[in-house]
């Protein structure tokens, strides 16, 4: 939001105000400026924008535009009002363009736009011409055409994204050899040895000017990628000289850019960019595979293939040559190359060794767990192993499980060590420590953490699935994606919004409550145990920052996740420390307080596996009559977390109620049980009889119209039309009052929605509720139904039309004013644009600057 006068100034007059000068006008009680601290001025008065009052009640009009165009808000920060300024015109302006001036402003823009799409409208063929010279393109343009029956302008508009983020992704490639650079010199003098013999060569230096040029489309789209919102977040950090904009000198392609002089430098740019990508990726390649294949195949003794790849074989020869030039420049001696070796295998070491911790151990833990865990799916080893062997990149999922499961165990670790001292957790690896290398192989306390968490999943996992199994063998395995064809892309994207958002909802809710939980179980079991001293002590308060914190979690991950998180692990044990571990009965109690914290868990994992699906079958079973009229069966995903909702629901309101009833504030409780009975109702309402009659209209406008013959006499069914109207209706609710669309709602109606939602239901009345909210819409709605009925039926009749005319009529009626509906959308539309676009060539021609409206000229 740029807003005129935006002067790089905060004072009024243009000069600071001493100290000295802003206590003596307060010692006046004079108003001044809440920005600048100085007083008002002939030609710049005090303005009262806001509902602020005091000594933040004025302020002058250039501050503010300031102001604004530094925070890019339009309201107050501190009473939320919003500020009002209105253009100033000329003394000269006219009330409205006349035709020809507003017609010839529309055509300005036009041309203007098209100066910016015209490359892109003319890169579109040219891509789709470069698309089908890959092997993967022809076959994706034989399927868009046969199957998808797309035109070829897709497979540009694909390769045009293609080139898109591959320029991105060669922007962040320089950019971090840019660093690396700056921070290790002896790169950039390596780098200056090849650029200087690559010089001295003839074809090279063609080369290197190509490679200059495309650098400077690198940066020109640098600053593109600058102008992003989110990146501005990055230009405080470490970082920061990798997002200082580049000032691209796009003059540098010398003739080139003047035969293009027309052409705006963004246009060029784009023009470049793509004709550079194709042309060194796409044509190049293929014209030299082509060659190349029809000299092997004029040789007597040569064999090709048939199907053999241009591009493959052009990209061969290319990288053949680039790497003989750079062989050319770097001749190394004996001593040299024992040098360079001695220097590569330490970073072999250190790959290998991350590859093992980050890599090989996260598979083997999701291989275990995948083991443990196959009666949840009906699934055996021998089926596993096929799976495996025909798709073998379904092994990442594996990996991704382990990963994901050292992540849940590290943040345990981490709230375990919140409880329990230090000293007891002395054999642990602590990767907090200045000293700590990951690179370094530690097998002990790798070994060490593996074992337990094989142990845990054991416990965790595999004995209550058999425990389960045991008791109820129909259980297991579980029910998942079990629905007909007609709905599987809603139930698909339920399943993805319970996969993605599901894990992360359930641990926000539970993760309150873990560690009160096991604060009490570690203090009772300790006390019992009379290990108290030996694990509890004071809290800790050490708290690292965010870098070291992630610097930690994947430390944590690679060591196993049982390491210590929290500072160096110093001598800490004392003479009573070690009387305690000299006792005898002292390992036995730690070896019962292990026992117990299994036997807590495996209850506990149990009771949780179970109990929620339990519940959900159950909701399940009782709306069975609902489900087989939709064609669908229970789903054990969607029980769980149906379950899982009921469970909680019943656990808030028990303490809800209990509190209230040890408190003996049964009044309170008595009040908060009449609106919920008033929520009940108006929810009934709402969720009932609203979406009946709204999707018994659209049955009528568009699925009876498109579906039934004319001659046959419609079915309804009104749980169809129930569940349409509940995704249509709250489709409209979200449009209306989370997105800035207003075509979807008059002002009043979105005036109600929004004092719905930022008063709530509960301090609403009652009768505003009933009388004009769901009161108007069910009145809008029979409206709707029924007058178009009732004309139907009595007026065409009297009439004297034939049968065949008015059920013609009965069935085309509710689509015929469905029609109108887009038609007087499309008119507003057109009518705001036109008003719209004649408000910015009139802004265009006559503005002069802005004025800001005071809050009682606002008012009144």
């Amino acid at each position: 939001m740029e807003i005129s006068p935006a002067e790089d100034k905060l004072v009024g007059s243009g000069e600071a105000v001493t100290t000295e000068e802003v206590s003596d006008i307060n010692n006046k009680a004079v108003d001044i400026c809440r920005i600048c601290q100085s007083p008002e001025e002939p030609d710049n008065p005090l303005r009262h924008p806001c509902a602020c009052r005091g000594s933040l009640k004025y302020i002058h009009s250039d501050c503010l535009f300031l102001w604004l165009n530094r925070r890019k808000r339009n309201h107050c920060e501190i009473c939320k009002r919003s500020y009002s300024i209105v253009p100033v015109y000329s003394e000269n302006a006219p009330e409205r363009l006349p035709w020809h001036e507003f017609l010839m402003g529309l055509l300005m823009r036009a041309l203007r736009f098209m100066n910016l799409i015209l490359p892109w409208i003319l890169m579109m063929p040219f891509n789709a011409y470069c698309f089908s010279f890959r092997p993967w393109g022809r076959e994706s343009e034989f399927v868009n055409q046969t199957v998808f029956e797309l035109s070829l302008r897709f497979p540009g508009l694909f390769y045009t994204a293609q080139i898109v983020s591959s320029a991105t992704e060669m922007v962040v490639q320089m950019e971090t050899i840019r660093v690396l650079l700056r921070r290790h010199p002896e790169f950039l003098r390596r780098m200056i040895i090849l650029e200087n013999g690559l010089k001295d060569r003839d074809v090279t230096g063609i080369v290197l000017l190509l490679a200059n040029h495309l650098q400077i489309l690198c940066d020109w789209w640098h600053d593109q990628l600058l102008q992003l919102p989110f990146l501005h977040i990055f230009q405080r950090g470490p970082l920061a000289l990798a997002f200082v904009p580049r000032n691209t000198p796009l003059h540098q392609f010398g003739a080139i850019r003047r035969v293009f002089s027309l052409l705006s430098d963004n246009t060029f740019a784009v023009l470049a960019i793509n004709i550079y990508w194709s042309f060194f990726r796409v044509l190049l390649p293929f014209s030299i595979g082509r060659v190349v294949l029809v000299l092997l195949r004029c040789l007597p003794h040569g064999w090709i293939a048939e199907n053999a790849s241009e591009m493959a074989a052009g990209d061969m020869v290319i990288r053949s040559v680039l790497l003989a030039c750079l062989g050319g420049v770097f001749t190394m001696s004996r001593d040299t190359y024992l040098t360079s070796v001695r220097t590569f295998l330490p970073s072999v070491k250190d790959t290998f060794i991350l590859s093992f911790k980050l890599g090989v151990l996260p598979w083997l833990l999701g291989c275990w767990l995948h083991f443990c865990t196959f009666p949840i799916l009906g699934k055996t080893a021998s089926h596993t192993v096929e799976v495996l062997s025909d798709y073998p990149l379904m092994a990442d999922k594996h990996w991704l499980m382990g990963t994901l499961y050292l992540v849940s165990a590290l943040s345990c670790m981490e709230l375990i060590q919140k409880i329990v001292q230090k000293r007891a957790l002395w054999y642990l690896l602590d990767v907090a420590e200045p000293n700590y290398k990951v690179t370094k192989l530690h097998l002990g306390p790798i070994l060490l953490a593996f074992a337990l968490h094989g142990t845990m999943v054991v416990i965790v996992l595999h004995l209550p699935i058999k425990t389960i199994s045991l008791i109820s063998q129909s259980f297991f395995p579980l029910q998942f994606g079990v629905y007909e064809d007609e709905f599987v892309f809603g139930l698909l994207v339920a399943y993805m919004c319970l996969v993605i958002f599901g894990p992360r909802w359930l641990a926000n809710l539970i993760r309150p409550s873990i560690r009160p939980i096991v604060h009490k179980w570690v203090i009772t079991i300790s006390s019992l145990l009379k290990l108290s001293d030996f694990l509890l002590g004071e809290p800790r308060k050490h708290r690292a920052n965010h870098n070291m914190r992630l610097r930690c979690l994947v430390f944590g991950i690679a060591e196993g996740s049982m390491v210590s998180l929290h500072g160096s692990q110093s001598d800490t044990t004392c003479e009573k420390d070690t009387n305690e571990q000299r006792d005898k009965r002292f390992m036995v109690r730690i070896g019962v307080m292990l026992i117990l914290a299994s036997l807590s868990m495996f209850l506990v994992s149990t009771t949780f596996m179970a109990l929620p699906i339990l519940v959900g079958r159950a909701f399940f079973h009782s709306i069975s009559f609902f489900m087989l009229s939709f064609g669908l069966k229970h789903d054990d995903l969607c029980a769980f977390w149906i379950g899982f909702c009921i469970l909680r629901g019943i656990y808030i309101i028990t303490c809800f109620v209990y509190d209230h009833f040890i408190t003996g504030r049964t009044d309170l409780l008595l009040n908060h049980v009449l609106m919920f009975i008033r929520n009940v109702l108006l929810f009934s309402i709402w969720i009932s009889v609203i979406p009946g009659v709204l999707g018994l209209l659209i049955d009528l406008m568009i699925i009876i119209p498109s579906q039934v013959p004319l001659g046959e006499s419609p079915v309804y069914n009104l749980l169809h039309d129930w569940l349409i109207g509940v995704v249509v209706l709250h489709i409209w609710i979200f449009l209306t009052m989370l997105t800035r669309i207003n075509c979807f709602a008059t002002v009043a109606w979105r005036e109600k929605l929004q004092r719905i939602r930022s008063v709530t239901i509960n301090r609403l009345p009652f009768t505003w509720l009933i009388r004009d909210v769901i009161g108007s819409i069910i009145v809008s709605l029979l409206f709707t139904l029924c007058v178009p009925y009732v004309v139907v039926n009595s007026l065409f009749p009297i009439l004297g039309f034939s049968s065949a005319v008015n059920l013609t009529v009965q069935r085309f009626i509710w689509p015929a004013i469905l029609a109108l509906i887009p038609i007087w959308f499309s008119v507003k539309l057109i009518r705001d644009l036109i008003l719209y676009l004649h408000k910015l060539e009139f802004d265009n021609r006559y503005k002069v600057g802005e004025r800001l409206v005071d809050f009682t000229e606002d008012l009144e």
